[in-house]
């Protein structure tokens, strides 16, 4: 009986104890969880996330090209295979430019100053010769023409000088506070 007796004392020593260290750990401060890394559209990297219009657009490449005083940022972004591009001038606090690849016009030698969509005169709102700027990158020049008009409708053509290669894009200048961006991991 006293065998009984202080195997029931023992235990319940031992459960006291194990339920106090428990209730002296829930107590003890956590650390706080890293936090998030604020990221801006100018600030875009490969794997951030761009939400537009409930879209996620995932970041593939970013680019900042300067041409003088002129300075932008050319993000291909990409949804499951369909390309898309994203174009934030340094110079529109309020806009940046979202499109898609499109057949280039035709164009000859060098971009006219009117190009003609779908009946729609485009005209040229600036153009001229820019270069990469980064240092950690290769070194790429780019012939660049930029048309709008009254409204939204944007078309850039860029010819990439290395390659002698044209592309061409069409798409929609929209407000900045409309674009997200979520930190890539």
């Amino acid at each position: 009986m006293e065998i009984l007796l202080v195997a029931l004392v023992a235990g319940g020593v031992i459960t006291a104890a194990h339920f106090w260290r428990r209730s002296r750990a829930s107590k003890e401060p956590r650390a706080l969880p890293a936090p998030v890394e604020e990221r801006s559209i100018d600030g875009l990297r490969p794997g951030d996330v761009v939400v537009h219009e409930g879209q996620d657009l995932i970041v593939a490449e970013a680019m900042t090209f300067v041409d003088g005083e002129h300075r932008w940022h050319e993000v291909r972004l990409d949804d499951a295979g369909d390309e898309h591009w994203l174009l934030v001038p340094d110079d529109d606090p309020d806009g940046v430019w979202l499109g898609r690849p499109i057949e280039p016009p035709a164009i000859g030698d060098e971009p006219p100053e009117c190009v003609d969509r779908a009946g729609v005169v485009l005209r040229l709102s600036r153009c001229g010769s820019a270069r990469r700027d980064d240092p950690d990158g290769p070194l790429v020049e780019r012939g660049y023409w930029n048309y709008g008009l009254v409204g939204d409708h944007r078309l850039w053509i860029r010819r990439d000088e290395e390659r002698a290669a044209w592309s061409s894009y069409e798409g929609r200048r929209v407000p900045r506070h409309t674009v997200d961006v979520l930190p890539g991991s």
